[in-house]
């Protein structure tokens, strides 16, 4: 009766704001972008002070919006090469949007690799301990049918950039700008396609869940959305619940449902016919169950019932 939740909470959609206005907007609308970008602005301004600030504002609408990543530990990394763009730092932030995209290469093949021991890549990869040859992984990890969409070719892209960033290429100094834009946009493709949230490469996606992304039964034993999805993703019922507090979204369920297996097209449907009356409350008790903790970092830590029955613990 539950599938896993893929709920987005580390991203950043501020760019949006500093959009022009459109001609065929309502005046109400209108009032409320300006509204908004006059937030972000001062929002910028205070994050990055009044210096040059006109520019950073540019840098910062340029970038686009930062993407949903469901893999924690390389949002904070993806962040500050962001900010470095935006403050005018852009050797750095290109050269650290390229050390990044090695880094998540790396965890692939070597977060993956046991799951593929059967394969002839195997052989050639189980014993290293880093991987350097951005073509090699790519196609490794395209052998493994681990990557989707456009993201080897994103990949293959921004390695021939780190090459001219990073190996002597005079070209470099005038256009350092350039450059790192186009390496931490190529580094946003990749997040939002492998490792995102409603994109149509999703072939794992429960269809016609309007409003939330849940993760197919068959997709659970993929060894990709087994180690890099399923960790970060509440197992819940139809009519779950969230509740946002100070340091990320608790999640709430029944406490029990039917002992009984439906398709993915029943889930679906179960969800989309559900009222406000069928989703519990938002606070555990002997009906609703406490089923974990996303933290704004894009962790997950899952809740059990404690011992005494009416307290519950997070699993740290």
């Amino acid at each position: 009766m539950k599938r896993h939740l893929v709920f987005p909470i580390h991203f950043d959609s501020r760019a949006s704001a500093l959009e022009d206005e459109g001609e065929s907007w309502t005046d109400q609308i209108k009032t409320l972008h300006r509204e908004n970008k006059e937030k972000t602005i001062k929002g910028l301004e205070l994050e990055f002070g009044l210096r040059h600030l006109e520019t950073k504002i540019q840098n910062f609408r340029d970038l686009g919006n930062m993407p949903f990543s469901i893999v924690s530990y390389h949002n904070g990394f993806f962040q500050q090469a962001r900010n470095a763009f935006v403050a005018g730092s852009y050797y750095p932030a290109a050269t650290g949007a390229c050390a990044l995209a090695e880094r998540i290469l790396n965890h692939l093949i070597i977060d993956l690799r046991a799951d593929h021991s059967h394969t002839p890549e195997f052989k050639t990869v189980y014993r290293k301990d880093s991987f350097d040859d951005w073509n090699r992984a790519v196609k490794i990890l395209n052998s493994w049918n681990v990557l989707r969409g456009d993201v080897p070719k994103a990949f293959l892209e921004l390695g021939r950039l780190r090459n001219r960033l990073i190996h002597f290429d005079q070209s470099v100094y005038a256009e350092q700008r350039a450059c790192a834009l186009e390496a931490i946009r190529l580094l946003a493709q990749i997040v939002s396609s492998q490792f995102g949230f409603f994109r149509p490469e999703h072939w794992w996606a429960v269809k016609d869940t309007r409003g939330a992304q849940f993760i197919c039964e068959a997709a659970e034993s993929d060894p990709f959305i087994k180690r890099f999805y399923l960790p970060s993703c509440p197992k819940v019922g139809p009519y779950y619940a969230v509740d946002f507090i100070e340091g990320g979204v608790v999640f709430f369920d029944r406490e029990s449902y039917p002992d009984s297996e439906i398709s993915d097209e029943e889930f679906a449907s179960l969800f989309a016919a559900r009222k406000s009356d069928d989703v519990v409350e938002s606070k555990p008790s002997a009906d609703v169950r406490f089923v974990g903790f996303l933290m704004n970092n894009g962790r997950y830590v899952s809740a059990r019932r404690a011992p005494d029955g009416t307290s519950w613990t997070l699993d740290w």
